[in-house]
């Protein structure tokens, strides 16, 4: 009776999927329910713990619950991630302890750093790149010029990203030997980060060509969207201060016009006031619409508005 009046509650639609879904056995394999004679061991045992704190009879913690074994077992065994889950109601202290008020909370411990609760789409893809990106020492250091230019985008090419199935999106510094300051700060940037970002950096002597290739000065940021044929590329010149970066990367990681997927739509919903959907298909007749949206795009007139594009 406890369980049905708490899942009413619930927005209707979250409650009806996971009602047709409980039937279907979650995979858990990968994530260990956790009491509190085994947290404390788990969490500060591991160089980074991924754990779920959920309520048995809440709708959207089962949503998650369900996606989060999902996601682990994506990454699978060969990880050095530890994921784990904690029930709530079950293991009240250990919630309280924790400073859990919301469920779910999914939670990043790593080693001798504070903890970060992950706010992202919740979806099992969405985690996953997360964890992905989490069993990376960030940011990747390039130690040569055709891998650097990997890590950027071509306009009108069909380069990959080089991690694809996590992002689409990276962040390449390019720096001299003696741009100590500014490597720190890029570090700091990319370490802090919670984005579904890739973020790579080199002081190789080539570095100097490819900011020529690029039109930038040393040292610079290039922020690559794999997915955008407007705009691929947005360079980052200015003081290397922490916010300033921060601040360019959240302005220029969303593309000018984008096929909209439903990772992207809650950031799209964030920073933008209104959004534009060019629905098309694969025929001629889609060609004209599409160059006028690009046309509209490329003018730069809607500064508020979100384009985007869905195949139907």
């Amino acid at each position: 009776m406890f369980s049905s009046v708490l899942v009413e509650k619930q927005d209707d639609k979250i409650a009806n999927a996971v009602e047709k879904t409980r039937k279907i056995p979650m995979v858990l394999g990968l994530v260990p329910a956790l009491t509190d004679k085994t947290f404390t061991t788990v969490v500060q045992g591991a160089n980074i713990a991924v754990v779920l704190f959920y309520f048995p009879f809440d709708a959207v913690s089962n949503a998650n619950l369900r996606m989060f074994g999902e996601a682990t077992d994506r990454v699978g065994q060969q990880t050095a991630l530890k994921f784990a889950r904690v029930n709530c109601y079950d293991w009240t202290d250990v919630c309280a302890r924790a400073d859990i008020t919301i469920y779910p909370t999914l939670r990043v411990y790593r080693k001798d750093q504070s903890s970060w609760d992950y706010h992202g789409p919740q979806d099992a893809q969405a985690m996953f790149a997360t964890m992905k990106l989490l069993e990376l020492t960030t940011p990747v250091y390039v130690d040569n010029v055709n891998k650097a230019m990997e890590f950027i985008a071509d306009k009108g090419s069909k380069k990959v990203c080089p991690m694809g199935e996590v992002t689409n999106i990276t962040v390449f510094g390019l720096f001299r030997k003696e741009d100590t300051k500014e490597m720190a700060v890029f570090k700091q940037m990319s370490e802090e980060s919670r984005e579904r970002i890739l973020f790579a950096y080199t002081d190789i002597p080539q570095s100097a060509s490819i900011a020529a290739q690029l039109k930038v000065k040393l040292p610079a940021v290039v922020l690559s969207k794999f997915e955008d044929d407007l705009q691929p590329t947005s360079m980052y010149e200015g003081s290397f201060n922490l916010n300033e970066l921060k601040i360019f990367v959240q302005d220029n990681k969303l593309p000018k016009l984008g096929v909209l997927t439903p990772l992207m739509f809650p950031e799209i919903r964030g920073k933008f006031s209104s959004m534009v959907v060019l629905f098309t298909d694969e025929t001629d007749r889609c060609q004209q619409p599409m160059d006028s949206v690009r046309e509209v795009v490329k003018g730069e007139h809607f500064s508020n508005v979100s384009f985007n594009m869905m195949q139907v």
